[in-house]
């Protein structure tokens, strides 16, 4: 078999047809699960009047071979803070070693942030983590426990300041 033959036949087994746009569904139900369990996480504490959830807001996104679209964004305050609020916005699907990224930040203070990645486990399964930096040593899975850490991190923030 001549080289070229080869380099055809590598190249024709490793051409795979995706569906775009059945990947950005994908991704956009990952944060919309995303979101629906910060909300049911708040549940308690936004029956109580103590917490603000919004939900109705988007992100205009551009990623390669997904295109332009939008994403839905979640904003959570705390009445009688002014404007504290805190931020969930994703930033993309297609991010290197991971299946997706969302930034939480307090709004005005995006150098505050940090990131969520959906990770695909061993077994398949994938779950966000709450990464403080871009190191992966500083990870730990995000669950209501962490939510509410960072949360009460950032509103001593606001206070104290």
């Amino acid at each position: 078999m001549a080289l070229t033959d080869r380099l055809r036949e590598i190249q024709s087994s490793q051409k795979t047809d995706v569906n775009w746009d059945q990947r950005k569904l994908e991704w956009l139900a990952d944060v919309g699960r995303l979101f629906a369990n910060v909300k049911q996480w708040l549940a308690e504490m936004r029956q109580q009047g103590l917490i603000q959830v919004d939900d109705s807001g988007t992100t205009d996104l551009r990623e390669e071979h997904l295109g332009s679209y939008q994403a839905p964004r979640l904003e959570i305050s705390v009445p009688g803070t002014e404007s504290f609020k805190i931020v969930f916005e994703p930033v993309g699907r297609y991010i290197l070693g991971a299946r997706g990224r969302v930034d939480v930040y307090p709004r005005g203070l995006y150098g505050r942030k940090y990131m969520l990645i959906l990770v695909e486990r061993d077994d398949g399964q994938c779950v966000w983590e709450l990464w403080k930096s871009k190191y992966a040593r500083d990870k730990r899975a995000f669950d209501k426990q962490a939510l509410e850490d960072i949360i009460e991190e950032w509103l001593n923030e606001r206070v104290a300041g």
